[in-house]
């Protein structure tokens, strides 16, 4: 119940605090993150499921299949995602999928979102949080 609340919450406060000008809705999502390497991929990739270079484009969103791939995704600063890198645009493109995504998000109904870095530190130190990110067009 409390953290049923908490989500609530936080989706009620992203609502207020940063509603982009576009069409869509703010949607509570579990958020792990990876980067292109051997650990996290399996092998190391350079391009994603959308065919998008890793090197040219190293941020990006890889999302459970009931977020479209191409899907424009807002991920508000302050939950620790780039919050120094990524100031002022914070649209990501949901250009990846990822085997454990489907998996979990077929099995418990959750979706869930990949957040791409450029290196493994980073991806590991993020772990894995519930967060609440804007769907340009919806779900």
């Amino acid at each position: 119940m409390t953290r049923l609340l908490l989500l609530l919450f936080l989706t009620i406060t992203a609502n207020a605090l940063e509603q982009p000008y576009v069409k869509g809705k703010w949607i509570t999502v579990e958020a792990t993150a990876y980067c292109p390497c051997e650990i996290c991929c399996d092998t190391r990739t350079e391009t994603t499921a959308n065919q998008t270079s890793t090197n040219a484009v190293p941020y990006g969103v890889a999302a459970s299949p009931d977020i479209r791939l191409g899907t424009r995704v807002f991920v508000p600063e302050g939950i620790g995602y780039l919050d120094a890198t990524l100031r002022g645009d914070r649209w990501l493109v949901a250009d990846d999928r990822g085997g454990a995504l489907r998996t979990e998000w077929r099995r418990s109904g959750i979706t869930r979102i990949d957040l791409r870095y450029k290196t493994h530190a980073s991806a590991k130190a993020f772990g894995r949080k519930f967060i609440v990110v804007f769907i340009e067009g919806g779900k």
